[in-house]
């Protein structure tokens, strides 16, 4: 099976965006390395912090926000 690992810097008060075909042909699991996390899964909300990891259900829209003070570093 491959895989891809990244780590990815989302810095204060910043958001991102991805449609549902962005994750149409993989799985996709995150895990917060550094601060804190708002995720917007479909419909669905998450606040996810330091050492917090999450498992994505069946592809939807999904926006990234950090809305805290600090940076937010995710794998």
């Amino acid at each position: 099976m491959d895989f891809e690992l990244v780590e990815i810097t989302l810095p204060a008060g910043r958001s991102v965006s991805f449609p549902a075909s962005a994750y149409e042909d993989r799985r996709h699991v995150i895990w917060i390395l550094e601060g804190e996390l708002r995720l917007r899964e479909g419909d669905e909300d998450h606040l996810l912090s330091v050492g917090d990891r999450l498992r994505f259900g069946e592809p939807q829209d999904v926006t990234y926000r950090n809305a805290a003070s600090e940076q937010a570093v995710i794998s």
